[in-house]
């Protein structure tokens, strides 16, 4: 995706020397889970699923974006969730070529028949890098990207209100629409959300 200078300590590439496992970031990230339905009770059918989902994802993104690399920068840092995927983007990805990648993924995977919802939050975090050099990333910023995308209609991308005025400032808001959902992160604080068009 981008042409960044390879430094090394940029949190998504991999550490040269032990001592790095662990690194601060904010950064943006997307969550978006599947709604299997009735016939993914049977095996063959939940396989048949995921490789559909896959696919669709390699289709829109093998070509642009960078993950799992050892040996250059890294655009996302990639997780299976179970029923559905967190991406992780570089601190210093475009917010436009998120929104671009957040719809094309929703809108790609809606269309094939699946019941998708999305969060997309931009936080602290840490970067992770486990014993086989696989990164992930936790902190708030996941955790709030997960309840955003838990109050998400179907096929329906959900904004926190930090994100969504972040690009406003920035004139990124590309049709942002403050709904009346919000997310509670404490019984006295909520934040606002907004719908992103498909």
């Amino acid at each position: 995706m981008s042409k960044r200078k390879s430094k090394r300590n940029d949190p998504f590439k991999l550490p040269i020397q032990t001592g790095h496992n662990f690194m601060s970031i904010e950064n943006v990230m997307l969550v978006f889970r599947v709604t299997w339905g009735e016939k993914s009770h049977e095996y063959q059918d939940l396989r048949k699923m995921i490789v559909k989902i896959e696919q669709d994802l390699h289709d829109l993104m093998w070509e642009e974006w960078d993950w799992n690399e050892k040996r250059k920068i890294n655009d996302i840092i990639f997780t299976a969730i179970g029923d559905g995927y967190s991406i992780g983007f570089h601190p210093k990805t475009d917010n436009g070529e998120i929104l671009r990648v957040a719809t094309e993924i929703v809108g790609r995977i809606g269309n094939n028949g699946f019941k998708v919802r999305a969060g997309l939050t931009k936080g602290l975090n840490v970067r992770h890098v486990d014993k086989n050099e696989l990164m992930s990333v936790f902190g708030p910023g996941v955790t709030l990207a997960f309840k955003v995308c838990d109050i998400a209609a179907e096929n329906e991308i959900l904004i926190c209100d930090d994100y969504a005025k972040l690009l406003e400032v920035n004139h990124e808001s590309v049709g942002l629409e403050l709904i009346e959902k919000c997310v509670e992160l404490s019984p006295n604080k909520t934040i606002a959300l907004h719908r992103l068009p498909l």
